[in-house]
């Protein structure tokens, strides 16, 4: 690993492990296995420089199976985690991906803590260092519902949404698809989840404008986190093609911590 961050110039290694202990494995001792060789990683890094950082999972209840906070707040140079992939066509019903908030039919399907916020929260309760913390932005939506008329929260889905044209994967569009072939169908925002989608015939697309953009970086300043990923440029409008200027959700992040002195 050494040997190729040297080759290439890279200045560090962000460790991406979807996730410790669940999903494709079952097997409880990952979570610590993550944290050794995070450590492994560690004592190689540090006589180069190197920054180490994680990919971890935002939500509250998967955090205590997969993760020793405090061990890999200790570890590791930043924490990257990813507040994002709530929902998604690993579920049948509607719901968005990127929900600062819980409302209240969450609680209905036993989701009020499967939200932004409370898995933030969890982080720093459970001794994340705020500092190390990067906050994960999302670029991309999206369902095929199964009843075009229904179209609200937790509404049954038939799949992912269709493809688009620069992604081409089922229940993926990138920010850059959905303003490019959806320019003038409206934003229906919901106030207690704090995002927006558009509704298009029987396709529903939740995902992030410049304005929900903005509204997380506020909320990541005012937890005192240390800074921003983003996943991913290639789904930004990186041609400028939607009338926002080039990289418009990259740069709201930028502009946001500008007007806030950064």
């Amino acid at each position: 690993m050494v040997a190729f961050i040297d080759k290439h110039g890279f200045d560090g290694f962000d460790f991406d492990w979807e996730y410790p202990a669940r999903r494709d494995s079952n097997n409880t001792e990952d979570k610590q296995n993550f944290i050794l060789m995070l450590q492994e990683l560690k004592a190689a890094f540090e006589p180069k420089g190197y920054i180490l950082s994680a990919a971890v999972n935002s939500a509250k209840r998967n955090i205590d199976i997969s993760y020793d906070v405090p061990a890999l707040s200790k570890v590791l140079d930043h924490i990257n985690v990813m507040a994002y992939d709530f929902h998604g066509d690993f579920d049948d019903y509607v719901g968005h991906h990127t929900l600062m908030y819980s409302s209240e039919i969450d609680a209905d399907y036993n989701n009020s803590d499967w939200n932004i916020n409370d898995g933030i929260n969890y982080w720093l309760e459970q001794g994340a260092d705020p500092a190390k913390i990067n906050f994960g932005i999302a670029t991309l939506g999206t369902f095929t519902l199964e009843d075009p008329s229904n179209t609200a929260l937790y509404a049954p889905i038939k799949s992912g949404g269709a493809p688009g044209p620069y992604t081409r994967i089922e229940g993926v569009l990138g920010y850059n698809e959905i303003c490019e072939l959806h320019p003038d169908v409206p934003d229906i925002y919901d106030d207690d989840q704090k995002v927006y989608h558009k509704v298009i015939g029987d396709q529903w697309i939740g995902y992030d404008n410049a304005e929900a953009i903005a509204y997380k970086v506020e909320y990541a300043l005012s937890k005192n986190l240390g800074g921003f990923m983003v996943w991913s440029f290639d789904t930004d409008d990186f041609l400028g093609l939607c009338g926002g200027g080039r990289y418009p959700l990259i740069n709201s992040i930028k502009t946001t911590l500008k007007k806030n002195g950064y």
